[in-house]
């Protein structure tokens, strides 16, 4: 996800800059070397790099709610219950899940939009005998997936 970020928010310049630098760990020197361009303008691409990846952050949800919208999403699914489970999504989600030919990783193209995102076959074969528990993941809440009595990995 966060390589996928970098691509989308930076320009190739920007790109190349800051993943040699905050990725290998390049100097700056080094960098410049391979762009051809000024130390100088080095840092500040770097800098405008970092500055356009803060800019955009989403606020967070609050806690609470976000426990809410995980609960009921993963409710809705396993009950094919499709028009209240894209009620849920903003109208600009992006689904970066594998789509049902390739449920391991993530998707090669994204999803786009409520309706698209709701319909996705690959939420359908998730959810398929599915008992979802709610967990707490790295901070935040999560869904964890039952089948059989035991956790499940797809």
């Amino acid at each position: 996800m966060a390589l996928l970020l970098v691509l989308e928010k930076l320009t190739p310049v920007e790109r190349a800059a800051y993943v040699l630098r905050e990725a290998f760990d390049y100097a700056y020197a080094e960098i410049a070397d391979i762009l051809d361009v000024s130390l100088v303008n080095v840092r500040k691409i770097v800098s405008r790099a970092r500055r356009h990846l803060l800019d955009d952050r989403r606020e967070a949800v609050d806690a609470a709610e976000h426990r809410r919208l995980s609960a009921h999403s993963s409710q809705r699914p396993g009950r094919g219950d499709v028009v209240s489970l894209e009620a849920l999504f903003a109208p600009d989600v992006v689904s970066l899940s594998p789509t049902a030919t390739r449920m391991r990783g993530c998707a090669r193209v994204p999803v786009l939009g409520r309706a698209r995102v709701a319909r996705l076959s690959a939420y359908r074969q998730l959810w398929r005998d599915a008992v979802p528990e709610l967990v707490d993941a790295n901070g935040t809440t999560g869904v964890l997936i039952h089948r059989d009595g035991r956790p499940s990995l797809s």
